[in-house]
């Protein structure tokens, strides 16, 4: 019998005890998660008390078994007061945003419903210091997140790369002035940079287009790849050919960006190109193209 097994045995031997919703000593601190799939709607006061009980013993237990049921459309029969004590706890959002206790849909999911629920729901991230990847990652799936532009803002100094590069992206999208995004594509951090370029692609001004063309002098694939894709969008036709011209570059990693880059701006005039790169010999460029080229298929009027 595996672990799961036993708790189900021990919650069922539980559940035969006429009061054993109202009983603190029937409820193993591991049988927490599992016991509250029990909800049952025909006796939902007894239940109540339970869950009242439930949460002021195992307050982290609770919270994070009830996070999971939500990803799971469960509790219908308290959702209103599951939701209504973590929003009053105000301490639910490390546990939503902890890629251990939901995955990345599942915290989308229940983000998005949190964010309904709670007023104060964007305030909180402002106070979190685990977990900040999937925090962004969040954000970024839920929108609406200008309220919190100055702490994005201090995030693009973290000193994890990846963290940097996701919140210089979302502030340049939150605010994308050419001002802010030419003080990103000072630093040394080459993800950052793509990232401000790529903020640039909804904005069409004459300026704009400047710092994408300086940009293609960079020396990172992903700053000139995606400064290619934003004069491409901009109307700029030309830009196809530049893409097509990385693609024979020496090196695999150009080579790979544009493959990318032709898979992304979705032209079918690149599918010859992917076709010979699909052949080529860098497996992480053969792999690229394979994936642009199955996206072209899918979308063959783009």
């Amino acid at each position: 019998m595996d672990v799961s097994d036993a708790v189900a045995e021990r919650i069922e031997e539980t559940q035969e005890t006429a009061d054993s919703f109202a009983s603190p000593d029937l409820v193993p601190q591991d049988c927490v998660e599992h016991v509250l799939k029990l909800c049952p709607a025909e006796n939902k006061d007894r239940f109540g008390t339970f869950f009242r009980y439930l949460r002021r013993a195992y307050p982290q237990e609770t919270r994070r078994a009830i996070l999971r049921h939500l990803a799971g459309n469960m509790l219908d029969a308290f959702t209103s007061e599951a939701i209504d004590w973590l929003v009053a706890t105000r301490q639910y959002l490390s546990t939503l945003v902890d890629p251990e206790v939901l995955s990345k849909d599942e915290a989308l999911r229940v983000a998005k419903r949190m964010r309904e629920a709670d007023p104060d729901f964007f305030s909180h991230f402002a106070s979190l210091n685990t977990n900040i990847e999937s925090a962004l990652e969040v954000l970024q799936g839920i929108g609406g997140h200008d309220p919190l532009v100055w702490w994005l803002y201090g995030l693009t100094r973290h000193p994890a790369e990846r963290i940097r590069s996701k919140a210089a992206k979302m502030v340049c999208e939150i605010r994308p002035n050419t001002e802010l995004i030419e003080r990103q594509l000072q630093t040394k951090d080459s993800r950052v940079r793509a990232n401000a370029i790529e903020a640039l692609w909804p904005v069409r001004t004459g300026r704009a287009d400047r710092i994408l063309r300086e940009a293609l002098s960079d020396t990172s694939h992903r700053v000139v790849m995606n400064a290619l894709v934003g004069l491409y969008f901009h109307g700029k036709q030309e830009s196809l050919d530049e893409i097509t011209k990385f693609a024979h570059h020496s090196s695999p990693l150009f080579q790979s960006a544009a493959a990318w880059a032709l898979g992304h701006i979705g032209d079918q005039r690149g599918v010859p190109v992917l076709e010979e790169l699909a052949k080529g010999r860098c497996s992480m460029v053969r792999k690229r193209a394979k994936a642009s080229l199955e996206k072209l298929s899918a979308a063959p009027g783009q």
